[in-house]
């Protein structure tokens, strides 16, 4: 069961990169700057995909020392081998304005080899109050290995863990205009 559980949360990870600088001689390579992973969110039967990641890496410097628009997508295809999305500008993300969290839609092309977690699987107050979850409870999430990403294809890791501290506010997440939800953050 851990095993299909680790496999399908490593398979909803993605590596976010900046661009490198393509007039270089000879040109940069793109730097890893950290994940994101994939939801789907239903609007009116509608099923969006969205790239969940922290805000921060938006902003972050890449390689060539300077903040690049340009953000890129790492995910692995039906053979394993690592696929290339650029994704969509710093202005078209959804970031929240307090908390380390953006959001983007993001449709992974037909022969992506990945898994994209539903939206009702994020905490909400309800399910959060009627499950024994807190300080202590055991817990762990895909990301990146700084000192390895893949070969020929994304290497996602899973990190284990306990809860250290639970948040105590709320956050509302908008996906899109007039769909909210309160999840703790």
């Amino acid at each position: 069961m851990l095993h299909s559980l680790t496999l399908d949360v490593r398979k909803s990870v993605g590596f976010i990169l900046g661009a490198g600088k393509e007039d270089a001689n000879p040109p940069r390579e793109r730097s890893l700057l950290g994940t994101g992973f994939f939801i789907d969110h239903y609007i009116n039967k509608a099923r969006r995909t969205l790239l969940i990641s922290a805000r921060h890496l938006l902003n972050r410097r890449s390689n060539v020392g300077r903040d690049d628009q340009a953000r890129f997508l790492w995910i692995n295809d039906k053979n394993g081998r690592r696929m290339e999305i650029r994704l969509p500008d710093r202005d078209d993300w959804a970031q929240h304005p307090t908390t380390d969290v953006a959001a983007v839609e993001c449709t992974p092309p037909r022969d992506w080899d990945g898994y994209c977690h539903s939206s009702s699987s994020l905490l909400e107050r309800v399910k959060a109050n009627a499950l024994p979850i807190g300080e202590g409870t055991e817990t762990f999430f895909a990301g990146l290995f700084s000192g390895y990403s893949g070969g020929d294809g994304i290497e996602p890791i899973c990190r284990f863990g306990h809860i250290a501290l639970m948040p105590r506010r709320e956050m509302t997440l908008k996906f899109y205009p007039g769909n909210e939800n309160n999840v703790y953050a």
